[in-house]
């Protein structure tokens, strides 16, 4: 584990960042599809054994009533009283259904009592703070594979079993690397943000409203990890005043995991993990290499767009305007999903000022097609759009399922466009 320095050096450390980033970017979108996907299902089968099961309950308990005997009535004594009715003892088939009711009440406990659709919820949870977590090792151990001689600093060493097992020692120090990591992380979130920034020089611009809201996520997965999701006091004296109100917490009662509060974890995680992997960038590696960052940056943006995580996407684009040395066409491409999003929230959003600080006389055709439509130049959109079709530069499919192309359902030319690419298929 050589220190490596130079224009080299940079390019390795940006591929390095990429990578990790993606591998991240992977896992949340692994769990997001199982949100969408696999939570329903798990909800349906929950559903359907509650009603099998308490329908088997119900015909037991009807049996139950027929099979037993009705309780001797004795007459009523001298002063006008009747006593208590005797018990009658039970018959072997009344005894039998007891059985059979006692063992359905100890299945509905087990799986009804704790329905698999809450501890599949807990488990994306903790999957997503998992890769959180995995990733800030990725961008320390990356620290110090391109700066070993840093961990002469480090207070980790390692057993004579330790080296028993390593063949070099590129690999010892590699193993160090994660020792030091996995230390660094044991301490709660703003400590690891301060190791990143004293320790590893990582100068780290994230809003304070997407930090809170990971340090709540985190704090959340303590609660379903420790706490059978009941909040603990703790909770609150990590937790940001403002999140403590939205979500109505209160000390003692469970928080729960809803499809909307999992969907946000992960924008909010993605948005602090692409902050800081480009912080580190820019601390660790020379302005010029950034471009080659900022495709992931753009990639993320428009996979939230087409998620309908609007919001996210409008944060992405006010983030790498201040901090991206990106390239004109990154940048232009982030001002259309900006403004894309924006006319999501609000439709009468006025794109011009966004879109007006790029000069569009000189880009791709799908950048040109962009701008037309948020500007709504609909003879332009229409020329611009045959011409990309016929060039390959668009397909039918990207037409008719971005969400970009939504705004253009209004034209009066939109039918020429849905003509053009029934055309276009129809000579494929």
């Amino acid at each position: 584990m050589a220190e490596v320095t130079g224009v080299h050096a940079h390019d390795l450390l940006a591929f390095e960042l990429n990578n990790r980033h993606a591998m991240f970017r992977a896992s949340l979108a692994a769990v997001r599809v199982g949100i969408r996907e696999t939570l329903p299902a798990v909800a349906q089968s929950d559903l359907n054994a509650r009603t099998s099961q308490q329908q088997v309950a119900k015909e037991l308990m009807e049996r139950l009533q027929g099979a037993m005997p009705p309780p001797e009535l004795p007459e009523a004594n001298e002063e006008g009283t009747k006593p208590a009715a005797r018990p009658v003892p039970l018959s072997g088939e009344a005894r039998a259904l007891w059985g059979e009711l006692h063992e359905m009440e100890s299945i509905y406990a087990e799986t009804i009592g704790a329905p698999q659709e809450a501890i599949l919820r807990r488990g994306y949870l903790s999957m997503a703070i998992a890769a959180f977590d995995a990733l800030l090792i990725d961008l320390v151990v990356a620290y110090y594979k391109r700066k070993p001689s840093k961990l002469k600093d480090s207070q980790q060493t390692l057993k004579l079993i330790d080296l028993e097992l390593v063949d070099d020692l590129d690999e010892a120090k590699h193993q160090l690397a994660l020792q030091e990591a996995e230390s660094a992380l044991r301490q709660d979130f703003l400590g690891v943000e301060k190791y990143f920034r004293s320790t590893l020089g990582v100068s780290i611009a994230v809003h304070n409203e997407i930090r809170a809201r990971v340090i709540e996520c985190i704090q959340r997965r303590h609660l379903a990890t420790h706490a059978n999701m009941i909040v603990q006091r703790g909770y609150l004296k990590k937790v940001d005043g403002k999140l403590v109100e939205q979500f109505e917490v209160k000390v003692g009662e469970p928080l729960e995991l809803s499809d909307e509060y999992l969907e946000e974890m992960l924008d909010y995680l993605q948005l602090y993990a692409l902050m800081l992997v480009h912080c580190c960038a820019t601390s660790w590696s020379s302005k010029s290499t950034l471009s080659n960052l900022s495709g992931s940056a753009l990639m993320t943006q428009f996979g939230m767009l087409h998620k309908g995580r609007y919001l996210a996407v409008a944060k992405i684009a006010e983030f790498s305007d201040n901090l991206f040395g990106v390239t004109e066409s990154h940048a232009k491409s982030m001002s259309l999903n900006q403004c894309t999003a924006h006319r999501k929230l609000d439709g009468s959003f006025d794109c011009s000022t966004l879109l007006n600080k790029h000069d569009w006389s000189a880009c791709s055709m799908l950048l040109e097609i962009g701008y037309t439509i948020h500007m709504g130049l609909e003879d332009q959109f229409a020329d611009v759009t045959k011409r990309a079709l016929k060039a390959g530069e668009v397909s039918p499919y990207m037409i008719r399922s971005w969400p970009i192309f939504e705004f253009a359902h209004q034209f009066k030319t939109w039918q020429q466009i849905l003509d053009a690419c029934s055309d276009h298929e129809h000579e494929d």
